[in-house]
């Protein structure tokens, strides 16, 4: 599995920068540039590069996004926070979601306190969607898990109004969990989604 890294060009033209290190405009963001500046889509897509946009790997309009960076960084509608259920965000991404969020640490604190957060039932508050990767913040995260929780959200994204969403590689980092292992269970439930989804490889590490 190949990603892409994201950078944005002086003319606010998002592009996905390949392992060649050539740019590849995005579709979304070429139609938004268009209708900003003038000239055709076709023009602001215009790149160089030898084919590797059309490998199954390239973050198209229509494919789940791999990206190196900074998940807070991302303009989906929902961001997704790996957390435990006995309401602790002390390390990791975790972490830096308590520290941008504190409202909604608040709010699963409370959840957690009153056993309404349950594994395998990811919890959506505002744009923050808490997802249960282990019971306790001492235990290694557990790939089913995984598999629960993305199960029972490829379920009721759409009841939960999701319209786009950034994952972090769940369970990796602190985890423990093989990112392998974790983007074959991601990959096999998310790419049934119609909605824009992007997973981040990123420098915190996630629960």
């Amino acid at each position: 599995m190949r990603f892409w890294t994201k950078q944005i060009r002086s003319t606010g033209l998002m592009e996905w920068v390949c392992e060649h290190g050539v740019g590849h405009p995005d579709y979304k963001s070429a139609e938004e540039i268009a209708n900003k500046y003038g000239h055709s889509k076709d023009v602001w897509l215009t790149h160089g590069c030898d084919g590797c946009c059309a490998h199954k790997d390239f973050p198209s309009k229509n494919r789940i996004k791999f990206i190196i960076g900074d998940i807070f960084s991302s303009q989906c509608q929902v961001l997704v926070n790996p957390v435990n259920c006995v309401g602790i965000m002390g390390k990791g991404l975790a972490l830096e979601f308590k520290k941008r969020f504190p409202y909604i640490f608040n709010i699963y604190f409370s959840l957690c306190y009153e056993n309404k957060l349950r594994m395998g039932e990811p919890f959506l508050v505002d744009n923050v969607l808490l997802f249960p990767t282990k019971n306790h913040w001492k235990e290694k995260s557990k790939l089913d898990n995984i598999r629960k929780g993305v199960i029972f959200l490829t379920k009721h994204y759409k009841d939960m109004e999701i319209e786009s969403i950034a994952f972090p590689l769940l369970g990796c980092g602190l985890g423990g969990l093989k990112e392998k292992d974790v983007l074959e269970v991601m990959i096999k439930y998310l790419s049934t989604w119609d909605i824009p989804i992007e997973i981040y490889k990123i420098g915190v590490r996630g629960k």
